[in-house]
């Protein structure tokens, strides 16, 4: 797969009047009215905040997305603003981002499938994004220039092979809670995952361990933007994450609740189930 093919770009950028473009698929997007259960004064706002604020500048938004995709790729490492992850979710929320490059039910940059198609995971999925962007409008005074740090680490077989060996020598406590990983505030969440981050998570079928915890921190679900697919030796370490839903169940009992809170920072540990070099 060639690097270019992975890139994600504007949806039919450049044309003339780009920002009305962009102001039409707001208006015209009728589930947005729904995150705001019916308070019309609050939907107009929100509107207007969109146009006027995260939107107003497309070609910024064009080189944004430009300049994560390089750094990414020479520096393993990128560093996005909260209020910039919002943007890149509205992008995908609202279907404005394309590329060349499809793998199935992964990858997907676009929530349209979630939005539009009937079924009971579709709903509960597009419930926890509609949390967080109401969560975050109403918050973002407060947590807009938070920093999000997205790294990639790898390791070669002799490293590996060094603290796999070390660590079998070594005393490690535990505390065992009536709490799941993600409930415990400050914590670093593991995502379980296969080469290809985010999982299926804008798919309208699985909700499984990685799904789930792509939906209840949803701006780690970003990362489907300019993190190509792994393999075994890589893990991508997702720094200062927020969590914006709760949840019951799991795949077809998968129940998304808003969180009540905002207090607290997690981590996320993006990395692979197979064995390591046969360990």
């Amino acid at each position: 797969m060639f690097k270019s093919e992975f890139q994600c770009n504007l949806k039919d950028y450049p044309q003339q009047n780009y920002s009305e473009f962009i102001k039409g698929i707001i208006d015209s997007d009728q589930t947005l009215e729904n995150i705001f259960n019916g308070d019309q004064g609050q939907f107009e706002e929100f509107k207007i905040y969109l146009k006027s604020k995260i939107f107003n500048d497309p070609n910024e938004i064009q080189q944004h997305l430009t300049n994560i995709y390089n750094q990414w790729n020479t520096q393993s490492k990128v560093v996005i603003k909260r209020i910039e992850i919002f943007r890149l979710i509205m992008l995908m929320y609202l279907g404005l981002l394309e590329r060349n490059f499809s793998q199935g039910g992964f990858y997907i940059i676009d929530m349209s499938s979630i939005k539009y198609t009937n079924n009971y995971i579709s709903k509960q999925k597009l419930k926890c994004f509609q949390n967080y962007i109401k969560t975050f409008y109403l918050n973002s005074d407060a947590i807009q220039n938070d920093q999000l740090i997205f790294t990639k680490n790898t390791v070669n077989k002799e490293e590996f092979k060094k603290k796999f060996e070390q660590s079998i020598y070594q005393n490690i406590d535990f505390e065992f809670t009536q709490l799941k990983n993600e409930d415990h505030q400050n914590s670093t969440v593991v995502d379980f995952a296969d080469q290809n981050i985010g999982g299926l998570v804008l798919d309208t079928r699985n909700c499984a361990q990685e799904e789930i915890v792509m939906l209840i921190f949803p701006e780690a679900t970003v990362s489907k933007i300019f993190i190509s697919q792994k393999n075994e030796t890589e893990a991508v370490l997702i720094e200062n994450l927020k969590k914006y839903s709760n949840y019951t169940g799991y795949e077809q009992s998968f129940n998304c609740q808003p969180s009540m809170t905002l207090q607290g920072n997690y981590n996320m540990l993006v990395y692979s189930t197979q064995y390591y070099f046969g360990y």
